[in-house]
């Protein structure tokens, strides 16, 4: 069984990172290497394999970088019955210089220092960024958030 999906992308350290996940926390560090690197994984109890669980639809345009994980409609029936709870868990690691845009249905998004500018949106959990360069725009229905720090506007 697969219990974890990883995919790297080759890019010049600059450009811009899209993702939307659904019922996921995102975690984002920022590396010295000029590639982006995305491994998915889970927490909790769940019969299957990750990769025949998830729906990944990705495309790469010379530095920009456009992601989307959904569940499968039978994980979504599993996890309905499940007593433990199950996330997923993606971990990003990419270039400081480039700009991201996070959004997750159910999840925490903490992303470390960044020149940005950021974009995370999350329907319900809490956002932590680090030093942020530039713009930050943040929003969650239900959760906290806390910016260390704005280059420009929040």
């Amino acid at each position: 069984m697969g219990d974890q999906i990883q995919k790297t992308y080759q890019t010049d350290g600059r450009g811009t990172f899209t993702l939307k996940l659904e019922r996921s926390d995102i975690r984002l560090d920022t590396h010295d290497q000029s590639c982006v690197h995305v491994a998915l994984s889970h927490q909790g109890d769940c019969d299957g394999d990750l990769e025949e669980d998830l729906l990944v639809s990705e495309s790469q345009s010379d530095n920009d970088i456009n992601m989307e994980v959904r569940l499968k409609k039978d994980i979504k029936h599993r996890l309905e019955n499940m007593v433990k709870p199950w996330r997923l868990i993606c971990q990003i690691h990419l270039p400081a210089a480039y700009q991201i845009d996070l959004n997750t249905s159910a999840g925490n998004i903490i992303v470390s220092d960044l020149e940005g500018p950021i974009t995370c949106i999350t329907a319900g959990g809490n956002i932590k960024t680090g030093a942020i360069a530039k713009s930050v725009s943040v929003k969650t229905s239900g959760g906290n958030l806390v910016v260390a720090e704005a280059g420009a506007a929040v």
